[in-house]
């Protein structure tokens, strides 16, 4: 079941309308007026901020891995330059 349009006054999960909404026990979720504060309204609509994509990387095709790498080459570095000065 997919979303739909975000029409105002209209919930875009459950199609709540205007008219039904009382104030104290169905209400809108925020000030667009496209999600009520049902239970299953408010979790999909968590789910849907939640799922957003992330931004690209400053480093593409570094994982975790590769850094560990280059911390450990950066470690070595560091020691045998530690040790050409004691020497």
């Amino acid at each position: 079941m997919t979303a739909t349009p975000r029409m105002p006054g209209v919930c875009r999960f459950c199609g709540v309308t205007e008219d039904q909404v009382d104030g104290d026990r169905l209400s809108w979720l925020d000030g667009t007026r496209t999600c009520c504060n049902k239970f299953h309204c408010r979790k999909r609509d968590a789910n849907e901020k939640r799922s957003k994509p992330r931004p690209p990387s400053k480093y593409p095709g570094w994982g975790y891995g590769a850094v560990a790498i280059e911390k450990r080459r950066e470690a070595r570095r560091r020691a045998r330059r530690q040790r050409g000065r004691a020497a």
